[in-house]
């Protein structure tokens, strides 16, 4: 069995503290896993954003916590936390979650994991991301499978052009993986400097699972091409506000878990701020 330590001083002594395989899910505690996890279901309860159009709301955890978690466990723990917040979410808050399991892995499970992602260890994981997120907005579901099953070919530049804010997203994260502005959610720089880069991070993270989340919708909902050009204009602005609204809380977040010492999960975004 494979194990993990720290030594931490105490006293002026060292003291060791070994957790086994067993008691971790991808180097994440598992009572952490398992916190995060309630947290999740209970954030599902809180509405924030209710669909003019009926039929639902997004939820404090999908407007704020799927991505902090995983900034906190890292994306393969964030990802676990989420489908079991989103699981035990959809029992208890239907509303939260429309497209019932569909829903539980795309706002639960891939938000919290895509939260990880944007961890300098996985850039080459989210590059990957964003081609198929990409790719998804491209052509899911209007050109492939399109006519087939009824959808009519987008019109350009509308159609692509409605994803303008997506776009945005993808120079935040060129940004945050590729230059020094990744470097501003670390420990010690200046307020506004991790204000921005906290809130870059959050924008950039939501904004690379939108293609996969908002065109299943599209898809299972049977939108016309119309109304998911409408719906695309006006949930950009929404996400700007998510993405600002999930910075500003991670960042305090991250400075209360910096305070307290607490062991960080390898390959996580506060182990590579700490």
């Amino acid at each position: 069995m494979s194990e993990n330590k720290e030594v931490q001083p105490s006293g002026g002594e060292e003291r060791e503290f070994t957790a086994s395989s067993s008691s971790a899910i991808y180097d994440a505690p598992l009572s952490w896993v398992a916190l995060f996890g309630a947290l999740l279901a209970v954030g599902s309860l809180v509405p924030v954003i209710v669909y003019p159009g009926g039929g639902g709301y997004s939820s404090l955890s999908n407007t704020v916590l799927f991505v902090l978690t995983g900034f906190v466990l890292g994306p393969w723990a964030g990802l676990v936390a989420g489908l079991i917040g989103g699981l035990i979410g959809l029992f208890i808050a239907p509303a939260a979650f429309p497209l019932g399991f569909v829903d539980v892995f795309l706002v639960g499970g891939f938000q919290c994991m895509l939260g990880g992602l944007i961890a300098m260890k996985w850039k080459k994981y989210m590059f990957i991301w964003w081609i198929f997120n990409l790719a998804t907005i491209f052509f899911f579901p209007y050109r492939w499978p399109g006519a087939s099953q009824g959808f009519e070919t987008p019109t350009e530049p509308a159609y692509l052009g409605s994803y303008w804010w997506v776009g945005l997203g993808l120079v935040i994260w060129l940004l945050f993986a590729y230059t020094p502005f990744g470097d501003w959610v670390k420990q010690g720089k200046k307020a506004y400097m991790q204000v921005l880069g906290f809130v870059g991070a959050s924008y950039a993270a939501i904004t690379s699972f939108y293609g996969l989340y908002g065109n299943t919708y599209y898809y299972l909902l049977k939108y016309p091409i119309e109304r998911s050009i409408i719906e695309n204009h006006a949930t950009g602005p929404l996400f700007m506000v998510t993405g600002v609204a999930q910075g500003i809380v991670a960042l305090l977040v991250f400075r209360a878990l910096w305070r307290t010492g607490l062991r960080k999960v390898p390959g996580s975004l506060m182990e590579e701020t700490a």
